[in-house]
């Protein structure tokens, strides 16, 4: 249910990691945005051919030199083969959450994963991992696809889960008793900022749906998207959307 306090801090989640001073999705990218104060650390999870997970955005890897693999098709040892443009080796959710998995803010809460699930049944495979690290009330699990949010609340009742691109889905009177979506429980959902309205908005909250909006790299989408009080927000400089944030509290 979404908060009533005009005030609240939203959480600020470094897009791939503090993208905009760092190579995404990778461990230094990831470290750089707890260091700079993020709230929570978002990615993307693929399920490969031998069951492993990794985090990456893109289906193909091009390695830096000059080799390119198709993710879900290639197995664990040809992906640890290629190392990401500053060197780092592309990550599994288990070496992630081994590192990050009840890592703390700078305000002292646990850190908060955001992850895209690029595969349909990723998520079901990220459950059991965030299980056995007890990760479940850190993590959101994000999708496009009915299918794969619906495979992850089989599996788990507790995990929130976010719809993304699906602003067709927003009206005035949102998922009737019975409806699929519904049935689910979904969380928030997940709207790029240059689609966002206020009817949207407005239509979320009195359907009780958090909102969390992504692609704010500027100060000045940040300033205007702060302003409306959303769940959470995505950057890829997180130290500047608290930079923000503490001036329009100021």
């Amino acid at each position: 249910m979404r908060s009533e306090s005009n005030n609240k801090k939203p959480i600020i989640f470094a897009h791939r990691g503090a993208s905009g001073i760092a190579v995404e999705n990778s461990i230094t990218a990831f470290q750089k945005a707890i260091d700079c104060g993020a709230d929570g650390l978002e990615t993307d999870a693929w399920i490969i051919k031998d069951g492993e997970i990794v985090l990456h955005h893109d289906e193909y890897i091009d390695d830096r030199k000059n080799h390119t693999i198709k993710i879900p098709k290639s197995s664990l040892s040809e992906i640890k083969k290629l190392s990401l443009s500053n060197g780092d080796r592309i990550l599994t959710i288990t070496e992630f959450l081994e590192r990050f998995a009840h890592k703390k803010t700078k305000s002292n809460k646990k850190i908060q994963f955001s992850i895209d699930l690029q595969n349909l049944n990723v998520g079901e495979k990220i459950v059991q991992k965030l299980q056995e690290f007890d990760a479940i009330d850190q993590t959101i699990l994000c999708a496009t696809s009915y299918t794969a949010l619906n495979r992850v609340r089989k599996k788990n009742k507790e995990i929130r889960l976010n719809l993304t691109h699906r602003e067709d889905l927003i009206s005035p009177i949102m998922f009737q008793n019975g409806d699929k979506w519904n049935q689910i429980k979904l969380y928030a959902f997940n709207i790029q900022a240059e689609i966002i309205t206020s009817d949207m908005m407005q239509n979320l909250r009195k359907n009780s749906f958090e909102i969390f909006i992504w692609d704010l790299h500027s100060k000045e989408l940040l300033k205007k998207y702060l302003e409306f009080n959303p769940e959470a927000i995505y950057t890829n400089f997180p130290s500047i959307a608290n930079e923000v944030w503490r001036k329009i509290q100021n």
